[in-house]
C-alpha cells in the first residue's frame, strides 16, 4: 500500500520490482500485508473425503471462509475486508461507482462493516491479492464462477455457497480428524 499524490494505490502488477526468483522460481511480493501465511498447495491423496467446513453465519462468512482455507481465525475477516476497501480505493477506474453500486468511497466504508455481505466483487478482489484461485461452488444452481484463472496461480481454494451463505471446503483423509489437519489449499 503506497500513496499516490494523496491517493492510496496497490500494486497489482504479475511481476513487481520486488519479485524474487528462487531456483527458477518466480515469488511475487504481496501488495501488502493483510496477515495471511504463504501457504503452498498440498498433494492430495485419492483416498480421501472433501468436506464442508461450516463458518459461522454472521455476515461475514464469505470471509472466514476465505480466511478458513489459509488456516486463520474467523477474527482475521475484518482485514480481508480492509483489504478489499483499499484495492477499491486504490484502482477507481476498474472499481467505478457503477460498477460497485455506490459511490466508490462509501463501498469502502460499507464492506469494512461487519454486517455487509461479500460475493463476486470481493471474491475477485481476494482471488488478486492474494495470488490465488478461488472456487466458488454454487450448490442451489449447480455451477461454479473460478476468479483468478487468467492469472494461473500455483494454489487454489474453494468455498461452498448455498444462495445465502458461504462456507469452506476442506479435503481430509479421515472425516474423524480435527479440521486443522485438513488440506484446504490446492
Amino acid at each position: 500500500f503506497v500513496t499516490k499524490g494523496g491517493q492510496p494505490s496497490l500494486q497489482f502488477s504479475e511481476v513487481g520490482e520486488n519479485d524474487k526468483k528462487e531456483e527458477g522460481i518466480l515469488q511475487p511480493s504481496v501488495p501488502f500485508d493483510i496477515g495471511l501465511f504463504d501457504v503452498e498447495p498440498s498433494l492430495v491423496d485419492p483416498e480421501g473425503f472433501v468436506v464442508r467446513r461450516v463458518v459461522d453465519a454472521d455476515n461475514s462468512c464469505l470471509f472466514h471462509s476465505v480466511g478458513n482455507a489459509f488456516q486463520q481465525p474467523p477474527t482475521k475477516s475484518s482485514m480481508l475486508r480492509l483489504a478489499v476497501a483499499k484495492a477499491v480505493l486504490a484502482d477507481p477506474v476498474m472499481y467505478s461507482d457503477a460498477f460497485l453500486g455506490r459511490p466508490t468511497a462509501e463501498y469502502a466504508s460499507w464492506i469494512q462493516e461487519s454486517t455487509s455481505w461479500g460475493g463476486q466483487i470481493e471474491l475477485s478482489i481476494l482471488s488478486g491479492l492474494l495470488r490465488t484461485e478461488i472456487i466458488a461452488l454454487d450448490i442451489i444452481r449447480n455451477r461454479h464462477d473460478i476468479y483468478g484463472t487468467e492469472h494461473k496461480y500455483s494454489r487454489r481454494i474453494y468455498v461452498i455457497y448455498d444462495g445465502i451463505h458461504y462456507d469452506a471446503m476442506a479435503y481430509c483423509f479421515d472425516p474423524q480428524l480435527p479440521p486443522d489437519m485438513d488440506i484446504r489449499i490446492f
